[in-house]
């Protein structure tokens, strides 16, 4: 799998499927990122939008930097969601911009958890249920 791009098939754009996201995804978070994660059946593969808040980042310029240092980091992480089926949202909750090691290290941290959490609910075979893990 090349793991080089950010492909269409990456882009969570369809309503019903961010709506089902918050509804009944799990929570994650790590600073500054709010992580919404739902997993999928196999096959269908990873996909994900980010959001960055008007309300916080008045400029447009400064929301697509966190925008594109986010989709860098979910792009050079890609290999710890290998095998992985899930959609998530990112929700960037920091007050300012993030220097690029540290919005890469919370990725590389909620990736690495969330596989964790999917895999601890697939064991015990409960359905993924709006929770908050810290």
């Amino acid at each position: 799998m090349n793991f080089s791009g950010y492909p269409k098939k990456m882009r969570l754009s369809s309503k019903k499927d961010i709506g089902q996201l918050l509804e009944h995804g799990t929570v994650l978070f790590r600073y500054p990122f709010k992580l919404h994660l739902y997993p999928l059946a196999a096959g269908e593969g990873v996909s994900f939008v980010i959001s960055v808040p008007k309300k916080s980042f008045k400029k447009a310029v400064d929301r697509n930097k966190i925008k594109r240092l986010t989709r860098e980091a979910v792009r050079l992480n890609q290999s710890i969601l290998s095998n992985f089926n899930a959609n998530f949202l990112f929700v960037y909750i920091g007050k300012g911009i993030e220097s690029f090691e540290n919005v890469n290290k919370s990725i590389q941290e909620l990736f690495s958890e969330s596989v964790c959490v999917v895999e601890k609910t697939s064991e015990t075979g409960n359905s993924m249920a709006v929770s908050d893990v810290d």
